[in-house]
């Protein structure tokens, strides 16, 4: 071995730490209350580079998880298209005590929307469709025999879907179909677990749409489940396997991935999900054993999610697709964020791209709102607080991909 490769593994350790439970573990009662007569709470342990400039960073998130109760975080920070910052923070899981790496698995719940914009774009790049051509051009397999339940469907674009502009409203509709399992696939005689096909035919044929196509922004994540299967149709293979293909792979992502429901079915890597205290457990939407489990254990159904979100994927790879993704999602600065039972995760690219920042987490708050905006705060009050950022490049040894 060569002393070179020999030191590039010792500074990887160093960067990533390794998957041995933390020396000084989180005892739930030091996670999530104040100790006895005032005595301050465990130290959160962390891993990856230490980076003295970017301690700010260090301290908002800390400061976070132990106000909101959150077991387990990542963060990865990128600075003129070098990543400067990776770093792990808490528990990976609370059962068995690991530490979260810095390129530890997280689901990173709606940042897969700008995942699924990317493809749609290459698409549309590539002449496989177009823009504005009705999304039921390439939908036809799943339109009901006896027709939409509602006459204005076919009129509802490829646009008008990634633009939330279809006409479905989950305020109106009261309800978010992705969530439905139990009712859906009863009412389509189906078994457990219902697909994205079985939650695309119920509601064409049994809603219709609360806006006329085009008209009304309503955040819609049946209208991403759309975008999934046209994007199945129009690039000639599953959802998963041509975004792996045509949008991560280019960029150099190779650890982002589809996530699954069951806990046995964790990706290598991934961390464990935790309810908020005391959040009461569920029925089980993945089988029909009727078995109760934790809200983010089979709750709900994530692979149905896929293009809404489903993926699960590392922060420094988030802030790689942020950097390098092509074409891009979205024009010049954007802020996305993403939510379901047991996670909460974020991702910016601020000043024209120079500064992107990713932080996920293994929890999502009670007061979920409340947390995304203390979250950017801190976000923002941490990146102005950095005085001088570092040189290095962190992407040299965390998630490249060969010749990246």
């Amino acid at each position: 071995m060569s002393r070179s490769i020999a030191l590039s593994r010792v500074i990887l350790v160093a960067l990533l730490g390794t998957s041995t439970p933390s020396a000084k573990p989180f005892e739930k009662a030091e996670l999530w209350s104040s100790l006895p007569g005032g005595a301050e709470p465990a130290p959160i342990p962390d891993s990856g580079l230490g980076v003295p400039s970017l301690r700010p960073f260090d301290q908002r998130i800390k400061s976070l998880m132990r106000r909101w109760q959150i077991p387990g975080a990542a963060v990865a920070v990128a600075r003129d298209g070098r990543l400067v910052y990776a770093r792990g923070f808490g528990l990976s899981d609370l059962e068995t005590d690991l530490a979260v790496r810095p390129d530890a698995i997280f689901r990173i719940a709606s940042i897969s929307k700008p995942i699924t914009r990317s493809a749609v774009f290459k698409l549309a790049h590539d002449g496989k469709l177009r823009l504005d051509d009705p999304a039921l051009k390439y939908l036809k397999h799943l339109v009901p025999k006896a027709g939409c339940a509602d006459e204005r469907v076919p009129r509802v674009t490829i646009r008008h879907l990634l633009d939330h502009k279809g006409g479905w409203d989950t305020r109106r509709l009261g309800f978010d179909p992705m969530f439905r399992a139990l009712s859906i696939t009863k009412k389509m005689g189906t078994a457990l677990p219902a697909d994205a096909d079985t939650i695309v035919r119920y509601m064409l044929a049994h809603h219709h749409l609360n806006h006329d196509p085009g008209t009304t922004v309503a955040y819609s994540n049946f209208g991403y489940c759309l975008l999934g299967r046209v994007i199945e149709k129009a690039g000639g293979a599953g959802y998963e396997a041509y975004v792996r293909r045509h949008v991560l792979a280019p960029a150099g992502i190779r650890s982002m991935r589809l996530g699954r429901s069951r806990l046995a079915d964790r990706a290598p890597g991934e961390v464990r999900y935790h309810p908020f205290p005391l959040q009461m457990d569920t029925v089980s939407v993945v089988d029909a054993t009727g078995g109760r489990v934790a809200w983010p254990d089979g709750g709900f159904y994530l692979e149905a999610l896929d293009a809404g979100g489903g993926w699960v994927a590392s922060a420094p790879d988030l802030v790689r697709f942020a950097l390098k993704a092509r074409p891009a999602p979205y024009p010049g600065n954007w802020n996305f964020n993403g939510s379901l039972p047991g996670t909460r995760s974020c991702l910016a690219r601020v000043e024209g791209g120079k500064l992107i920042v990713a932080a996920l987490f293994n929890s999502r708050p009670r007061n979920d709102p409340r947390f995304a905006i203390e979250l950017t705060k801190a976000l923002k009050q941490a990146s102005a607080e950095v005085k001088a950022w570092p040189g290095h490049d962190l992407f040299r040894l965390i998630g490249a991909a060969p010749g990246q």
